[in-house]
């Protein structure tokens, strides 16, 4: 298995109003590296995962 680089864009909700993002990250494939993009803001931003809205998700 190869690991390959993602970049993930939206919005999540950050007090009132909502947040663009670009992230980027090394998974396996999409569903680890969008998993992977939930834990993390979750994390750091206490966002829970239904206050964050992907818009496009590509391997770069």
């Amino acid at each position: 298995m190869e690991i390959k680089t993602f970049r993930i864009k939206g919005k999540f909700k950050m007090g009132e109003r909502m947040q663009p993002f670009v992230w980027e990250c090394r998974a396996l494939d999409s569903e680890r590296a969008t998993e992977k993009m939930f834990s993390e803001f979750g994390s750091r931003h206490g966002t829970r995962r239904n206050m964050i809205k992907i818009s496009s998700l590509e391997e770069i």
